[in-house]
């Protein structure tokens, strides 16, 4: 089909407090919900969705503070966000698989705790076992966000975090995605803070029967490597996949290959 997802009808569930939540909705097939990350929305996966929606019925929230849907009140909490993501997924036909990408992917693995009716779950590199040097990063972008110096704040994050390049800088604020980043950048640090306090609960985890299976790239830093064997290794129904020649962006940027393996994943016998 390869609809934009800005052209999908969207709909609003009702999130934790009362914050309503927007999804995009569109392809055919069994359901699919897929959770984005940081400093973007729902339209993130687009690239992802043209490849899946021929034999899937996609759904992608924007997460709350982010694209159409609605702001927190109060102090932010991972565990309202899990109660979002519940209210789309009890919107959604059953049986639903659930893909989640980065911060996305933390949210996704809590809302599994937390009971979610799901047939399979994917989560790529979920913000878990974040290294020390996060936190002054942080304080640094939440410093410049404070200042109104937002492109400055996004060209910090990219540079000092993902390792790109002064060339590869120039040409990324030309690009569309650019203003994206840019309108979700104040909401890092609360995010960044909230993974590096994760501690994963191991004994839930080996009770969370859910067929999963955890994805990595192997251009990521050594520390995201290991967080993500050792959550593949806790859970029963858990499984490794490494994604070569990539790094944290591999579904967009190879959403070929992403949409493969995920697609070889779900159509295998009790998504295992």
């Amino acid at each position: 089909m390869d609809v934009p997802s800005e052209d999908l009808p969207t709909t609003t569930v009702t999130g934790a407090g009362g914050v309503p939540i927007a999804v995009r909705t569109g392809g055919d097939g069994p359901s699919l919900v897929a959770v984005h990350g940081g400093m973007c929305d729902g339209r993130w996966w687009d690239p992802v969705r043209a490849r899946l929606e021929a034999d899937r019925t996609i759904s992608t929230p924007d997460r709350r503070d982010h694209g159409a849907s609605g702001h927190s009140s109060g102090p932010y909490a991972l565990a309202d966000e899990a109660q979002d993501l519940l209210a789309v997924l009890a919107a959604t036909p059953a049986p639903v698989d659930l893909v989640g990408h980065s911060y996305g992917g933390l949210v996704a693995l809590e809302a599994a705790l937390r009971g979610a009716p799901l047939r399979a779950m994917v989560l790529y590199e979920p913000s878990i076992g974040d290294d020390d040097a996060m936190d002054g990063l942080l304080d640094r972008i939440e410093a410049l966000v404070a200042e109104g110096e937002v492109d400055e704040a996004v060209g910090l994050l990219l540079t000092e975090r993902m390792g790109m390049s002064p060339h590869r800088l120039a040409a990324a604020k030309v690009r569309p995605g650019w203003k994206q980043t840019a309108a979700h950048i104040g909401t890092l640090p609360r995010q960044g803070r909230t993974a590096a306090g994760y501690v994963m609960d191991r004994e839930a985890l080996a009770a969370l029967a859910v067929p999963t299976l955890v994805m990595v790239g192997d251009m990521s830093p050594a520390w995201r490597l290991e967080a993500c064997r050792e959550l593949a290794g806790l859970l029963p129904a858990g499984r490794l996949e490494v994604m070569e020649r990539h790094g944290h962006l591999g579904p967009v940027d190879d959403p070929d290959g992403f949409a493969a393996t995920v697609m070889d994943f779900l159509d295998a016998p009790a998504g295992a």
